[in-house]
């Protein structure tokens, strides 16, 4: 649409240092909302599994997950609940590789070593759709941006809305990084509902505070 956007990648904002990473989601084996939770157990009545087809995977859902020892065609078994406690139902669910991003929670995306300022606002780079069983929130740290299936190739920084007019894309806003000081890492916190899958580029650009500052 012709905002007059510059490619983050060619920008450095008057920042001594530019820094990308990727954030990558799932990809979910597979998804849906659970009717049903246990200690041992989670059910989707809805589904139509291959009995045992996710054995060894991770069922990621409202914050905990487990590895699946066995499967029928709606229930998952699990030994116990790894973290986050029995979960509760009905939830959105991901089924996955150990290790996948997605599941309601922290997701880590840039680690310091020192005290660095962040120069100016991220900018995010959605490079794969991202989808959801329902309606997502990612957030960085206390509130940076909000989306609902976001679109590929939209671009968004905390000031303005989807510069390509896919919509899916608003700006809380509550938390401006620009100028502030960090000493620990920065995370994206997915609320509300399970990402399923796409990918995002996320830049940030900093200066060190203190001697030998790093951004990784």
């Amino acid at each position: 649409m012709g905002l007059g956007l510059v490619n983050p990648a060619v920008q450095n904002y008057n920042a001594s240092q530019r820094l990308k990473k990727t954030i990558t989601f799932g990809p979910a084996t597979a998804s849906g909302t659970s009717t049903a939770a246990g200690v041992t157990s989670m059910t989707d009545s809805g589904a139509a599994w291959v009995v045992d087809a996710y054995v060894g995977l991770t069922i990621y859902t409202n914050g905990s997950y487990a590895v699946v020892t066995t499967n029928s065609p709606t229930v998952l078994t699990v030994a116990s609940w790894i973290a986050g406690g029995t979960p509760t139902a009905p939830k959105s669910y991901m089924i996955a590789a150990a290790g996948a991003y997605g599941d309601l929670g922290d997701v880590p995306v840039f680690d310091s070593s020192g005290t660095i300022v962040v120069v100016r606002d991220f900018i995010v780079l959605c490079t794969a759709s991202v989808t959801s069983i329902a309606t997502p929130v990612l957030s960085f740290q206390a509130g940076l941006i909000t989306g609902v299936n976001v679109a590929n190739n939209d671009l968004q920084t905390d000031s303005f809305v989807d510069n390509l007019g896919i919509n899916n894309l608003v700006s809380l806003g509550a938390w401006r990084p620009q100028n502030t000081v960090i000493k620990d890492g920065i995370v994206a916190r997915i609320g509300t509902s399970t990402i399923i899958g796409g990918s995002l580029d996320v830049y940030c650009y900093w200066d060190p505070v203190s001697p030998g500052a790093t951004l990784v």
